[in-house]
């Protein structure tokens, strides 16, 4: 059923005045006068939806509170957007239906109309915003169920009225996760810190405000077999990976319980980091690279550098040739030219870890979005300085002040972010990267140890140079050309 109430534009009024006063030309109203049409519509769920879960069954209803978007075009071509929100004396069926009155500035009769529920997922064109749904899930059913399962219904206005008794359709899937560690096959949910769902550019980040038992992840639908799946769960700063590439399909309007055993990477840092408009994530090195008497390995921890050099231990290298990698003298004091760089990664044998490119280090510090700001200068301890790189999706914790000169808007200084050892454990548990100022070294003297920091990329530049990182007390500088006989720090990632 649906009600229409018409207020009559100024031209109709006029037509009804006293006919010696007459209307002029001028006195009518043209189009896009200001007419409002007030229309009374009920949207339904329809009966074999169930996506929506406010309890196991998985029954989707309206509750009250929730916002409907209404985007209609008017008179002008111009799409419109109103939100109208539920009260209990709105819904009926169960909580199947909803009456909704809806005030439409002059709307262009028989011309396309659309209900989005929530409201919160219409941007003002109809189009849906994902922000959202990538960036605020909690992992809890009632915030999923009120926020971000989508459903809508795309019609036509019947002249200038709503249609009749629309129904409106799910549009994403509906995942439960429950994590256990591969390790001993114990439930690990209630430890998570951070939830990440991966599939092609879509990247979902779910964090829980408390510990659960279960998460609850609304994900675009997703066909059989397309692509893999990288599920990534945090626990402080530790990081499990699962990658799924076998699946059913994640359909639309659909429920999916699943239950993911997560393996724990060693050497990794929970942070994850876009590298590319494509969506490509990347978690960093639990520390720079080492070779300590024959021993590839990570420093133990982000902050850590030798200071000095020695023919079987360095952590600041020549960027390689593949002569010189095969023979494994990655201490020695003199290094070829060639345009081969050293894969430092292949050394590393939990894990295929590479050297960021010069463009994803630019990405990196220059472009990806972040929800606290990418990069700033810090010291730690009061005996380290260097640069925190913050993941895509931080939280700062609340009792650590917040740091200053993010992305370096105001350039602050080397000393400007100070932070303590217990402050610094608890920013690296919520996934920041620490970069130190290592130094660099021509032949066995190293330089500059806490004044400056240089890290490799694997792109070469013209002649005998290759792009690498410069951090300082005065620039950060994600692109500086070096040759390839500097040496410099090396900071592995893994996809």
């Amino acid at each position: 059923m649906k009600k229409t109430m018409k207020f009559f534009s100024m031209a109709a009024l006029c037509i009804a005045t006293v006919a010696m006063v007459g209307c002029s030309k001028d006195e009518e109203q043209p189009a896009g006068s200001g007419k409002v049409v007030v229309s009374t519509t009920t949207i339904g769920l329809g009966s074999s939806e169930a996506s929506k879960h406010l309890d196991e069954s998985g029954t989707k209803v309206f509750a009250a509170g929730e916002e409907i978007a209404v985007v209609y075009q008017n008179t002008s071509s111009e799409l419109v957007k109103t939100t109208v929100t539920l009260s209990d004396v709105d819904i009926s069926n169960s909580g199947k239906s909803a009456t909704i009155v809806v005030p439409m500035t002059d709307p262009n009769a028989n011309s396309e109309v659309k209900f989005i529920y929530p409201a919160s997922m219409a941007n003002n064109d109809g189009t849906v915003n994902y922000d959202a749904l990538y960036n605020n899930q909690d992992g809890t059913m009632a915030t999923l169920s009120s926020n971000f399962d989508y459903a809508v219904y795309s019609g036509t206005l019947s002249g200038v009225d709503l249609p009749a008794d629309p129904v409106l359709t799910n549009q994403l899937a509906v995942l439960k996760f429950t994590v256990q560690n591969t390790a001993n096959s114990q439930d690990m949910t209630g430890s998570i810190t951070k939830l990440t769902v991966k599939h092609g550019s879509d990247v979902y980040f779910v964090t829980p405000t408390t510990s659960q038992s279960t998460f609850w992840v609304a994900v675009k639908p997703i066909a059989t077999n397309d692509g893999d799946i990288a599920i990534y769960a945090a626990v402080g700063k530790d990081l499990y990976k699962k990658t799924v590439s076998s699946y059913g399909a994640l359909s639309a309007g659909t429920f999916n319980r699943i239950t993911v055993g997560a393996t724990q990477i060693p050497g990794a840092v929970s942070g994850l980091f876009r590298v590319n408009a494509a969506g490509n994530l990347v978690y960093f090195s639990q520390g720079n690279l080492q070779r300590i008497n024959g021993t590839w390995q990570f420093a133990s921890h982000q902050y850590d550098v030798l200071g000095s050099w020695s023919s079987t231990s360095c952590d600041i290298f020549y960027w390689e040739t593949t002569g010189n990698y095969g023979s494994g003298q990655h201490c020695m004091t003199s290094n070829g030219t060639s345009s081969d760089v050293v894969n430092w990664g292949a050394n590393i044998t939990s894990g295929t870890w590479n050297t960021l490119s010069k463009t994803e280090w630019q990405y990196i510090f220059n472009t990806r979005s972040a929800s606290t700001g990418r990069f700033a200068k810090a010291y730690l301890f009061g005996t380290t300085h260097g640069v925190i790189l913050f993941p895509d999706h931080y939280t700062h914790p609340n009792d650590v002040p917040v740091p200053t000169g993010i992305n370096l808007d105001d350039n602050t200084s080397w000393n400007g972010n100070q932070y303590t050892a217990e402050q610094w454990a608890k920013m690296e548990a919520a996934g920041a990267v620490f970069l130190p100022a290592a130094g660099y070294r021509n032949g066995s003297n190293v330089n500059a140890v806490d004044g400056s920091g240089y890290y490799w990329s694997s792109t070469a530049s013209s002649g005998n140079g290759a792009w690498n990182v410069d951090i300082n007390k005065n620039v950060v500088y994600p692109s500086n050309d070096s040759h390839r006989d500097s040496g410099r720090a090396v900071r592995l990632v893994c996809e």
